[in-house]
C-alpha cells in the first residue's frame, strides 16, 4: 500500500479557535511521523505558531469572490512552494460550511480532477445553520437544479470522510457514504495545555461553567442550579457571548439572575485569566444542549476538576466506550409540564419548528410538532433543557417564589463526581484522546487514502442528509 509523503491542510483561517487548535495538534501528533506538511489558510497570520509550515492564500477566507478555478490554481501553487511536489492528498477542514463558496466548489473540481481528498467536518451547515444552507444551495442552483446540494458532497474511493462523532459519521452513512471511506475521527485534547488540580481557595466555593453563554449553552438550566446553591457556594460563567443578538438574550438572563439574587458571576474571565478561575473552581460545570465535539466532557478531568451537569449522549457516547465515566450526568431536567402548559408548549413547538423547516425551504411534516412533544416530555414532564428562554423564566420564578416547588424538579440537585472519577477518566483520555493516538490514527487514514486509485465520483444525497439533522425528535427551541 502507498504511504503519503507529502500532505496540504487547507482551512478558511488559523485565527484561534477550534479548528485552528486541531490542525496545530495533528501537526504536533504528525512530528513522530515521516510526512511533509504544509497548511494553507486565507487569512493574515501575524504570529508563526507552525514553525514555517504554512501559506497565506487570500482567496481562502470567509466571503471570498474568487471563482473554484482560480482558487484550485492558486492552491496549487501554494503547495508546492512548501512542498516542491504536488500533495499525495489533500486534507480539507469544513469545506461544506457555506462561508466560502469558492471552497464549496473547488471540492467538486478536485473530484472531478482525481485529487485524493480526506474532507473533515466540524460543523454542518445543515445542523442549525439555514443561512449558510440557503447561501450553498443557491450557488449550486445554477449548476444542478434537481439536488443542487449533492456536489458539496462527492463520493469515490479517493474522497474519505472525517466526522467528530459517530452520530454525525452515521448521518453520513445514511446519506450514501461507504464504511470504508467515512472516519470516526474524534478530537485530540493536548495534555500539556490543561492546568493541574490545585488547592481550592479559602473563599466560598465556586461551581464554574467555562463557556460563553450563547444561547445552546442553556444558560437559564445553570441559573436553576445557582437556586440550590448552599450559602458557601458561588456559580459562575466565564464569557459573555460576542454576537449582539445573543447578547441580548444573555443580558436578558443577567437581570434575571440579579432580580432573583441568584448567586452567580458572569463573564468572571473579562478581568481575571482563564488558568487562575480554573484553579479556584470546585466543579466545573455545563448544562450545553449541542455541542460539535465535547471538549467540555473531557478538558474538565484533566485539569483535576470534577464534572457534573447535563449529558449529550449522542456526542459522548464514544468517550463512554473508551471508558471515561460519565455517569455523574443527567440526560434531562424533568420539571411539570403544568407550569408551563401543554397548549402553551406545544403551540411555541409548532410555530417555531414551522419556521425552522421554512428556513431551509423544507415544508413541515405533518405530525412534526407530535414528534417533537413526544421527545421533549416524558408522562406529565417536560424536559427544562427543551424549553425557549421565556419559558425556563416562567420556572425559575415559580421555583423561586416557592422553595418547596424545586423539590417536584427531576434531579432535583446539581450530581455529585465519586473521588475515584478523576484519576480513572484522566487516564481514560490519556490512552484515548492524546496527542499519540491521534497521530496513528491520522496516520492510517491518509496511508489508506494514498493507496487509493481515482474514480468517476458521484455524489451522497444531501437531501437525505438534512433529513438527520431536521428530525423533530431532535429540535430544541433554544436552536431556532
Amino acid at each position: 500500500m502507498s504511504r503519503a509523503t507529502c500532505v496540504a491542510i487547507v482551512h478558511y483561517h488559523l485565527r484561534p479557535g477550534g479548528v485552528t487548535r486541531v490542525i496545530q495538534n495533528a501537526l504536533r501528533s504528525l512530528e513522530p511521523h515521516d510526512i511533509t506538511l504544509v497548511v494553507l489558510h486565507g487569512d493574515e497570520q501575524p504570529e508563526d505558531t507552525f514553525g514555517g509550515r504554512t501559506v497565506h492564500v487570500p482567496e481562502l477566507d470567509y466571503g471570498s469572490q474568487c471563482d473554484p478555478a482560480t482558487l484550485l490554481d492558486h492552491l496549487n501553487d501554494a503547495a508546492k512552494s512548501v512542498l516542491g511536489v504536488p500533495p499525495d492528498l489533500w486534507h480539507i477542514h469544513n469545506h461544506s460550511l457555506g462561508k466560502n463558496l469558492a471552497v464549496a466548489g473547488l471540492i467538486d473540481l478536485m473530484a472531478r480532477r482525481g485529487d485524493r481528498l480526506l474532507l473533515q467536518i466540524h460543523d454542518f451547515p445543515e445542523d442549525g445553520r439555514p443561512d449558510n444552507y440557503l447561501r450553498l444551495r443557491s450557488a449550486f442552483d445554477e449548476q444542478l437544479s434537481e439536488h443542487p446540494l449533492d456536489a458539496l458532497y462527492p463520493r469515490g474511493n479517493h474522497i474519505h470522510y472525517a466526522l467528530l462523532n459517530n452520530r454525525d459519521r452515521d448521518f453520513m452513512l445514511a446519506a450514501g457514504s461507504s464504511e470504508l471511506h467515512t472516519h470516526l475521527l474524534p478530537n485530540p485534547v493536548d495534555l500539556g495545555q490543561h492546568v493541574q488540580s490545585s488547592p481550592p481557595s479559602t473563599g466560598p466555593e465556586l461551581i464554574l461553567y467555562p463557556t460563553r453563554a450563547i444561547r445552546r449553552k442553556n444558560i437559564g438550566e445553570f441559573l436553576l442550579w445557582s437556586m440550590t446553591a448552599r450559602a458557601d457556594q458561588r456559580f459562575g460563567i466565564t464569557l459573555a457571548p460576542d454576537n449582539p443578538d445573543a447578547r441580548s438574550i444573555y443580558d436578558s438572563w443577567v437581570r434575571i439572575a440579579s432580580e432573583l439574587e441568584l448567586p452567580v458571576d458572569f463573564n468572571m474571565a473579562a478581568d481575571r485569566s482563564f488558568t487562575e478561575l480554573m484553579a479556584e473552581a470546585t466543579t466545573l460545570v455545563t448544562t450545553s444542549v449541542a455541542e460539535g465535539f465535547g471538549l467540555a466532557f473531557l478538558e474538565p478531568w484533566l485539569m483535576g476538576k470534577p464534572l457534573t451537569g447535563r449529558n449529550i449522549p449522542e456526542i459522548t457516547s464514544e468517550f463512554s466506550a473508551d471508558g471515561i465515566d460519565l455517569s455523574g450526568l443527567y440526560e434531562a431536567v424533568h420539571v411539570p409540564l403544568t407550569w408551563v402548559g401543554d397548549t402553551a408548549l406545544r403551540k411555541d413547538l409548532a410555530v417555531a419548528l414551522d419556521r425552522y423547516y421554512g428556513a431551509y425551504s423544507r415544508k413541515l411534516p405533518e405530525d412534526a410538532t407530535d414528534r417533537a412533544l413526544r421527545a421533549a416530555c416524558r408522562d406529565d414532564r417536560v424536559d427544562f433543557g427543551r424549553l425557549g428562554e421565556k419559558q425556563q423564566e416562567m420556572v425559575l420564578r415559580r421555583m423561586h417564589a416557592s422553595t418547596e416547588e424545586r423539590t417536584a424538579i427531576a434531579p432535583s440537585e446539581l450530581p455529585e463526581t465519586r473521588d475515584d472519577q478523576i484519576a480513572a477518566n484522566q487516564q481514560a483520555i490519556r490512552n484515548g484522546f492524546s496527542l499519540d493516538p491521534y497521530g496513528r490514527q491520522l496516520l492510517d487514514i491518509y496511508t489508506s487514502l494514498a493507496g487509493t486509485t481515482s474514480d468517476a465520483p458521484d455524489h451522497l444525497c444531501s437531501d437525505i442528509l438534512l433529513d438527520q439533522f431536521l428530525k423533530p425528535e431532535r429540535f430544541n427551541l433554544l436552536r431556532t
